[in-house]
């Protein structure tokens, strides 16, 4: 396999101790650009390897990596598994959390009033980064030039957690004053990632029956879980359960801006970053 601008592979020897009688081997795909503030992902791909000989090897990377000041946890292939065609499992869809915007407002204008469409946006991305960032996550991957950036618009902007233990993908939304709502028949029909992923965003904030889904322009955050972080991985650095639900009733209470705290972060925002 050729390496991207993203990813590079490489060979692995997965029975460095020849515990088996035959070939085992394998190939990892990882991140080709590291830094300190955002995660690395290392990708294990394999066709002939037995399995509790690859358990060793990654239980003896995690030990390493521990001993030289890394975190090393399992994360899902697809940590959001979002909709992909009309039949999606819903099991495993991420949780939506709404932004409120309308609560920014001053004087009664609403906000962004004065930017045109593309500063709104960019502006709008800058401050649910600030958000995310506050409650300790960090982005998927080391962000490239901006010349290379649509080669990863989707994974640009996905986080996870420093527990690693919660990921969160920030829906790309366009703010206008008055959005449109538009019914959308639930037929299977054929309809992009993008739009089967705005129709699951209306779903769940939709009190419509099954026959009939209500899209708005929602601005907010897809929150998914690591449910491959079990007890094996867990450490004084990870949390439990309980400290990922009440992360996630904290945000959604932040975002909800309960006790105005979203209003006063998005002043320190404006202070902050003024131009």
């Amino acid at each position: 396999v050729s390496a991207t601008l993203t990813h590079k592979y490489v060979q692995v020897d997965v029975d460095g101790n020849n515990k088996s009688d035959r070939p085992e081997w394998a190939s990892a795909r990882y991140h080709a650009y590291y830094s300190p503030n955002a995660a690395f992902e290392l990708q294990l791909q394999w066709m002939v390897a037995t399995g509790p000989i690859l358990q060793d090897l990654v239980t003896t990377w995690g030990r390493k990596a521990q001993a030289c000041g890394f975190h090393l946890l399992p994360v899902p292939g697809d940590p959001f598994a979002l909709p992909s065609a009309p039949d999606s499992d819903p099991l495993r869809g991420p949780i939506f959390v709404p932004l409120d915007i309308a609560s920014l407002s001053q004087g009664g204008k609403p906000v962004f009033h004065d930017l045109d469409q593309v500063a709104k946006s960019k502006k709008l991305l800058h401050f649910q980064d600030e958000i995310i960032k506050r409650y300790g996550f960090m982005p998927i991957n080391v962000c490239v030039s901006e010349t290379h950036r649509h080669y990863m618009s989707d994974e640009q902007q996905q986080y996870v957690h420093c527990t690693g233990g919660m990921f969160i993908l920030m829906e790309s939304s366009q703010v206008t004053s008055s959005p449109k709502v538009i019914k959308i028949s639930s037929r299977v029909s054929k309809k992009s990632a993008g739009e089967l992923r705005k129709d699951y965003i209306a779903r769940q904030n939709s009190n419509t029956s099954n026959t009939e889904v209500v899209t708005q322009n929602k601005v907010g955050f897809l929150w998914s879980w690591n449910f491959m972080s079990s007890k094996r991985w867990r450490s004084p650095n990870t949390g439990d359960e309980i400290f990922q639900d009440r992360m996630l009733a904290d945000f959604r209470q932040f975002c909800a801006n309960e006790n105005n705290r979203l209003k006063e972060f998005w002043n320190d925002f404006n202070l902050m970053f003024a131009l």
